[in-house]
């Protein structure tokens, strides 16, 4: 079949601005998609889940910080965009869907109100290679999604019209409590600064868009004296080299963090939203900045503004029940009748693992372990980390693997997420050597002296490897190896491994 001529236009017009592979979906059916991105220079990456494109392409621009790209149908719209919103600020993608103007699947007004992310849609063919531009510098700009949407069948030859317009991104309504300054909206700096240097206790809370700003985050902190927590989006960025480091904040967090901020007059967050069951302290007022670019250049403005502060006292207690926290945690055993615990496995992982390795995870079983995992400024942790998020590691770890061959790429995953990895079986080739599927359920390895061995071999192994352990003893599958190659595509076998 003849490929419709925005197809070109689509392939040529991503090579252009960067991209460098373009995920689509294995039921896309788009025609002469695959031989376009060919001519144009691009590596054509199939995946089998309705949402994995999306999912991998964020995996890729997390781990290489450029422009990506994916492509979703009408048929696979609904999939397509529980991906998209899971990857909204995981950074620069371009995420086309075609669709039309009627689909019961997608209206731009409530995904825009919803997921605040920016939506262009292409009403003319013309218009495909401006708009992809346009959504290129606005997705570099604000580090996030875009998402563009094209007419029912202008992948496939419809006639290219909808008769529908972009839509602006609300504003997200905040507390009267909080000033608040969203990415692309420019602060009230002098505000901000008041509040901070008229406040005795503040707490800084850092998230994912501190990616660029550890050193000043580190600078601000010690001129107010302030504990650093984090969210485990932006634990990646703060965690290592700093000594205000008060651990992990949210539900399965640390005792230091919680506390840290329930005794706060004032609390900076920092390219994130707070947890909601993090509890605010009623009386605190909040600082909340986003916009990747512009955080370092804010932050060292404030360090080099706001008051120094001296009394040490409370810095010195949080940091040291975080320290003892962490002893303890390290020092816990697991009961000898219980199955593998996350605990346990991710002591191993931190031990095993490369000091680059990228470690892609879906919180199910891991949710209350990932904070025990060390970060040290070259070590990665991605996903989209968030309560009721996809599982949606194995995805991530693909589109990591593309874009860093031969770098240590491991997926954690439950049951729910092993389920897509056997998806992705057929999609798994010798450019994904690097990646070992780490998985947490119902079967696998129940030893506890066995699990180190297990994992040793898993993330030694050569070709992409699975390695199981069970939550729960006595169930582990008889006579099957601890690791094994994902590359038999043989569904029955890879669900008796163990």
């Amino acid at each position: 079949m003849t490929a419709s001529p925005i197809v070109d236009t689509i392939t040529d017009q991503l090579a252009t601005l960067g991209v460098h592979r373009l995920y689509v979906g294995s039921t896309l059916g788009t025609p002469g998609l695959a031989e376009a991105a060919g001519r144009a220079g691009l590596e054509h990456v199939v995946l089998a889940g309705a949402e994995s494109p999306a999912l991998a392409a964020a995996g890729e621009s997390l781990t290489s910080g450029g422009l990506t790209a994916c492509i979703g149908t009408r048929g696979g719209a609904p999939g397509f965009l529980d991906g998209v919103a899971d990857i909204r600020h995981d950074g620069p993608v371009i995420a086309v869907l075609a669709t039309s103007a009627g689909d019961p699947h997608f209206s731009a007004e409530k995904f825009v109100s919803e997921h605040a992310i920016p939506v262009a849609t292409v009403s003319d063919p013309a218009e495909t290679a401006p708009t992809l531009r346009l959504a290129a510098a606005t997705a570099l700009a604000r580090r996030a999604t875009v998402l563009v949407r094209l007419p029912e069948g202008a992948l496939g030859g419809g006639d290219g019209h909808t008769g529908t317009h972009p839509h602006p991104v609300p504003t997200i309504p905040t507390a009267h409590r909080i000033l608040d300054a969203p990415a692309g909206d420019r602060p009230d700096l002098d505000a901000m600064t008041r509040i901070i240097d008229s406040s005795r206790r503040v707490t800084i809370v850092a998230g994912d868009a501190t990616s660029e700003a550890h050193d000043q985050v580190i600078d601000l902190a010690r001129t107010l004296q302030a504990p650093v927590a984090h969210t485990l989006r932006g634990k990646e960025n703060v965690e290592w080299g700093n000594p205000y480091d008060v651990g992990l904040v949210g539900r399965h967090g640390a005792a230091s963090a919680r506390r840290a901020i329930a005794d706060s007059d004032a609390v900076i967050v920092l390219g994130t939203d707070l947890p909601p069951d993090q509890t605010l302290p009623l009386s605190a007022r909040i600082v909340r900045l986003s916009g990747q670019q512009r955080l370092p250049r804010i932050l060292s403005v404030w360090a080099e503004t706001v008051g120094q502060r001296t009394d040490k006292d409370r810095l010195d207690g949080l940091t040291g029940l975080f320290r003892a926290e962490r002893t303890g945690r390290a020092m816990l055993k697991p009961p000898t009748l219980s199955g593998i615990s996350a605990l346990e496995v991710i002591g191993q992982l931190d031990r095993l693992a490369q000091p680059d390795a990228i470690i892609a995870a879906d919180l199910g079983p891991w949710h209350a372990a990932l904070g025990g995992l060390g970060m040290n400024g070259s070590r990665r942790l991605i996903g989209t980390l968030r309560e009721n998020s996809l599982a949606d590691a194995a995805a991530r770890a693909i589109g990591a693997a593309r874009a860093e061959p031969g770098r240590q790429v491991i997926a954690l995953v439950g049951d729910r997420g092993l389920r897509h990895v056997e998806r992705e079986l057929e999609q798994l080739t010798l450019r994904d050597d690097s990646l070992t599927v780490v998985a947490l359920g119902d079967r696998g390895v129940a030893d506890h002296a066995a699990m180190p061995s297990a994992l040793a071999a898993a993330l030694g192994g050569r070709g992409p490897r699975l390695v199981r352990f069970a939550l729960t003893p006595g169930i582990t599958p008889t006579n099957t190896p601890a690791a094994s190659s994902l590359r038999s595509h043989r569904i029955p076998s890879l669900l008796s491994l163990s």
